[in-house]
């Protein structure tokens, strides 16, 4: 599940729900949707870009940032604003109703989000009420597709590679004056990949493998800049036999006539070779094959294993000098059977998490996540405008920070409180993190996480119980494999 927390206070802050990591403080700006799902905590002063989680120092502790940390890292250094309770216990209650954000500017049930665009779509089922239409209304719009005067956001979208489409380029986007860019590149304000729930059978289990040769591929556009042809005769000259069906190398019958799915679940690779090796770019080609439960071999993004479904799943080309290294895994495990099981296991026990909180992306479509980048932009100038809310404040058992937060794919925000009491224990468990934590947690942390966060979001009187176990157990979590 995946969150975003939205607050009046000074610092940013990743949290991975699942591996419970955190970064926190003064950070760069580099946007990712990697790779698990997330709570960012942000600021009116910093981009909040729906969904986009932000790199941070090497070393930055979430502890440090709400205070349970160095002095250095101080609210007041920070930015964020303490609620003085006059007089009033600080309590859940008070600052709950201190901080509380009234939207007067805009009610988006009597005035819903407005998008010139001529597709015709039904987007009821939006986390936030949008329009689509063809032409403007009586006001002006929030946004459009092309280039738009101030005052309307200008959309591009594309799924083109930026390789042949500079303009399709993320900072040169901006640069050229559009205010939301729709590209595969996850650093994109809306990102727009080729997965689809919808389209692809992510888990329709394997078939036997019965083709003699290897692999298949599918490439039509022959004049690729990436040495994608050179990789596929390579390959055959070290041994490894290739059908080729599409227009380039031909060997076999086919071409476009031929189920490419139902293609490739005969072979035990598919050489999901794309047209260029920019980041993120992973095309209908890799998804395909794992649909299909052929181990994708891969000329491509140079992230291409940040899209693997697991360990060991996805081969990858990088340059020419891998070829032949990659050669020989395959001929490996094409003999070995148990190998290739291991490499295709996922198909059987599930993808990986960081997997699933990539691609569930996709989940809610891209025009609905249009819809609510566009509102939240309008929501946090508002906010800049309003006067400054306490964040937290300070009780007899520690700082209370209060946040809102919302489900990936939703507009409207639930409060939760973190009281930092808790954060001493975790500077502790960071120090001995590599020494007592063992792997048998991971086994129970997933379970325990989602339960907490439950727990915490659907039973207010149980909130103040099993906040301090909820921090602590979601810290513990974070075990990196060794």
């Amino acid at each position: 599940m995946a969150l975003i927390v939205l607050v009046n206070c000074g610092f940013i802050v990743k949290w991975d729900l699942l591996n419970a990591s955190y970064s926190g403080a003064a950070m760069s700006m580099k946007g990712s949707w990697m790779m698990m799902p997330e709570v960012n905590f942000t600021t009116t002063k910093a981009s909040s870009a729906y969904g986009r989680s932000h790199d941070h120092r090497k070393g930055d502790h979430w502890y440090d940032t709400l205070g349970g940390g160095d002095s250095s890292s101080s609210s007041e250094q920070l930015g964020s604003s303490k609620g003085e309770s006059r007089g009033m216990e600080c309590t859940e209650e008070w600052l709950e109703e201190a901080d509380a954000v009234t939207w007067a500017h805009r009610d988006f049930k009597a005035h819903p989000v407005l998008i010139i665009d001529h597709d015709n779509m039904d987007l009821s089922s939006c986390g936030v009420p949008c329009i689509l239409q063809g032409s403007r209304g009586d006001g002006p719009p929030d946004g459009a597709f092309g280039l738009q005067e101030a005052g309307v956001a200008s959309i591009l979208r594309s799924m083109e590679s930026s390789a042949y489409y500079p303009e399709n380029d993320v900072d040169t986007a901006h640069q050229r004056g559009f205010t939301v860019a729709m590209t595969t590149s996850l650093r994109s304000d809306v990102p727009v990949g080729y997965f689809s729930w919808a389209e692809y059978r992510i888990m329709e289990p394997p078939k036997p493998k019965t083709k003699k040769s290897l692999a298949a591929a599918f490439i039509s556009n022959c004049g690729a800049h990436n040495d994608r042809l050179q990789a596929m005769e390579q390959l055959m000259k070290n041994n490894v036999s290739i059908d080729s069906y599409g227009a380039c190398l031909r060997n076999v019958n086919g071409g476009r006539g031929v189920d490419k799915v139902e293609a490739l679940q005969e072979y035990k690779f598919s050489l999901a070779f794309e047209n260029s090796n920019v980041e993120d770019y992973v095309t209908e080609k890799f998804f395909q094959s794992l649909v299909a439960g052929a181990v994708p071999v891969v000329v491509g993004a140079p992230n291409i294993q940040d899209f693997a479904p697991g360990p060991n799943t996805v081969l990858h080309i990088k340059t020419l000098d891998d070829v032949s290294l990659v050669a020989s895994r395959m001929k490996h495990l094409a003999k070995n059977e148990t190998a290739f099981k291991e490499a295709t296991r996922w198909k059987l026990d599930g993808p990986s998490d960081s997997f699933l909180a990539l691609v569930d992306i996709a989940a809610v479509h891209s025009t609905c996540r249009l819809c609510i980048h566009l509102a939240t932009q309008i929501r946090l100038k508002e906010e800049a405008a309003a006067p400054k809310r306490p964040c937290y404040c300070t009780s007899a058992s520690g700082d209370i920070h209060h946040m809102y937060v919302r489900e990936r794919g939703r507009f409207e925000s639930v409060s939760i409180f973190i009281n930092v009491q808790c954060l001493g224990y975790i500077s502790c468990f960071n120090k001995l993190q590599d020494f007592v934590l063992p792997r048998l947690l991971r086994l129970v942390c997933g379970i325990l996480i989602i339960c907490g966060q439950s727990i915490l979001m659907q039973n207010e009187h149980l909130k103040e119980s099993v906040s301090m176990a909820w921090c602590v157990i979601s810290h513990l979590c974070n075990v990196d494999e060794k």
